[in-house]
């Protein structure tokens, strides 16, 4: 996650964490320094109910936007330029 995190130079960068099935301390510490030092804005999409509460209780809900919907991606996807696909939510 780190290595996805510095490898961007977007002003928003939307992490899809539907195939997520939990965050370790390292990717919790990751989000944490890219919210402490990058300056940017970091949108979390489609976490699932256990990532949910882990960001709950950590706190990242209200550092990082959540977004439970694809909306996240489209509007990532269009901001980059991109015209996404017709039912492409990945």
């Amino acid at each position: 996650m780190r290595a996805a995190l510095d490898g961007t130079a977007d002003e928003t960068v939307t992490l899809d964490l539907e195939l997520v099935p939990y965050l370790s301390a390292t990717a919790l510490a990751a989000m944490a320094q890219f919210h402490r030092l990058a300056g940017r804005t970091l949108i979390l999409a489609r976490p699932n109910p256990v990532v949910l509460r882990t960001l709950t209780i950590v706190g990242f809900s209200k550092l990082f936007a959540i977004e439970p919907a694809p909306a996240a991606i489209m509007r990532q996807a269009v901001s980059d330029g991109r015209r996404p696909r017709a039912g492409a939510s990945r």
